[in-house]
C-alpha cells in the first residue's frame, strides 16, 4: 500500500501518485461516488509493463465506505478513519465530494511528511482536524518543500469545505501548476 511508502519517495514521484488517486477520484465523483474512506493504505501501488518499460501506478481500493451522492444522507452514521477525517465529518456531516478532498490533502501531507498530521486518541485527532493547523512538512520530510507543495496541501486540509479545491480535477490542476514550476510536468504527462 501507499502507506509503507510514506516519506521515502521522491518529490516527482510522490506528485505524479497524488495525481493518479486525484485522477480516480475525479472518475468516481464525476460517477456520483463518494468514496469515504481515502486514506494511504487503501492506495495500492501497482507496478505494470508499459512497453518495454515498467511503472509504479496508484490504485484506489477498498470502497466499502462509498456511497452513490443521490443517496446521502445527514443520517448516515459517521464512519471512516479518524486520521484522515474532515471536520464536517467527525461533527456528524455527511461524507461529500469536500470530505474525499480533505483526506486526499492528509494522504498527500503523510506521504511528503512521513506521517499523518495529527496522532493520538481519537478524540484529540478530531479535535485537531477541526482546530489545528498541520506542522510543517519539511522539518518532518527532513529537506526543503517548496511553499507551493505545501500550500496546495494546505488548501486541501482547509478547515472550511469552501476554501478546499472544489474538485479532484482542480486539485490536479493545481498539482500539474506546480509540478510545471518545479520542472516536473513533461515526466508526469507521460505517466498519466
Amino acid at each position: 500500500t501507499l502507506g509503507r511508502f510514506a516519506g521515502r519517495m521522491s518529490m516527482r514521484k510522490t506528485c505524479e501518485t497524488l495525481g493518479q488517486i486525484a485522477d480516480a477520484l475525479d472518475v468516481l465523483h464525476r460517477n456520483g461516488v463518494v468514496h469515504g474512506d481515502i486514506k494511504a493504505d487503501n492506495v495500492m501501488m501497482i507496478e505494470e509493463q508499459v512497453g518495454p518499460r515498467r511503472r509504479t501506478i496508484a490504485r484506489l481500493i477498498d470502497f466499502g465506505l462509498a456511497h452513490r451522492m443521490s443517496t446521502i444522507s445527514v443520517r448516515d452514521p459517521i464512519a471512516g478513519t479518524p486520521e484522515y477525517m474532515a471536520p464536517e465529518r467527525a461533527r456528524g456531516g455527511p461524507p461529500s465530494v469536500a470530505t474525499d478532498i480533505y483526506a486526499l490533502g492528509v494522504v498527500a501531507y503523510e506521504i511528503l511528511a512521513g506521517s499523518v498530521p495529527f496522532q493520538g486518541r481519537v478524540e484529540d485527532v478530531l479535535e485537531a482536524h477541526a482546530t489545528s493547523e498541520p506542522p510543517p512538512i519539511a522539518p518532518q520530510r527532513g529537506q526543503i518543500v517548496d511553499e507551493a507543495i505545501e500550500a496546495l496541501v494546505k488548501r486541501a486540509m482547509s478547515k472550511d469545505p469552501a476554501l478546499r479545491h472544489p474538485t479532484a480535477s482542480a486539485f490536479r490542476y493545481e498539482l500539474n501548476a506546480v509540478m510545471n514550476m518545479l520542472g516536473m510536468a513533461r515526466r508526469a504527462q507521460r505517466a498519466r
